[in-house]
């Protein structure tokens, strides 16, 4: 009896391990918060959503990588607007100081949105900085397209070197 009970646990824990390497196999995409950033405000992504030449599958595949990379930048600015209401200046009632800031031709400018002390400003920053390093993974293979399919002149080489990370371009 006792050896039945030591056979099953080592058949368990092959499935078990089965189970991992299946799952480690898996493809994944890992970003960083900075470049989720940098390819959602890029110029190169744009263009290729807005081509009307990609093949329906690789443009499904595109939008859904774009979604996905929406939601990291969703939790990102969550992260980021929460560092902000922690460390930027407030008044008496909650609100954000905004200061003056002077140019060098001295001119006097509104600050858009909040300010912050010296102090608390060094500490954003490192902060923001982590939260920028932070890396997600997107499960799934990279989005592939035939350079085929574009239009001439629509991506340079160093647009596709860029997105080489999200997208595998092929001949």
């Amino acid at each position: 009896m006792g050896q039945k009970k030591g056979k099953e646990k080592r058949q368990a824990n092959v499935v078990h391990m089965g189970q991992r390497k299946a799952q480690q196999e898996q493809p994944v995409i890992v970003l960083t918060n900075r470049e989720v950033n940098e390819f959602l405000t890029s110029d190169a992504l744009t263009a290729l959503v807005q081509s009307k030449e990609l093949r329906p599958r690789a443009a499904f595949r595109l939008i859904t990588l774009i979604n996905k990379l929406n939601e990291i930048q969703a939790v990102y600015e969550k992260a980021r607007r929460a560092l902000i209401d922690t460390y930027a200046m407030k008044d008496k009632k909650g609100e954000y100081v905004l200061t003056d800031a002077n140019l060098p031709d001295g001119k006097i400018v509104k600050k858009a949105e909040h300010d912050f002390t010296d102090a608390n400003r060094k500490i954003f920053n490192e902060e923001l900085g982590l939260v920028w390093k932070k890396e997600s993974s997107i499960p799934g293979k990279k989005t592939v397209i035939n350079v085929a399919d574009l239009p001439t002149g629509l991506l340079t080489t160093l647009d596709m070197i860029f997105l080489g990370k999200i997208i595998e371009f092929e001949e």
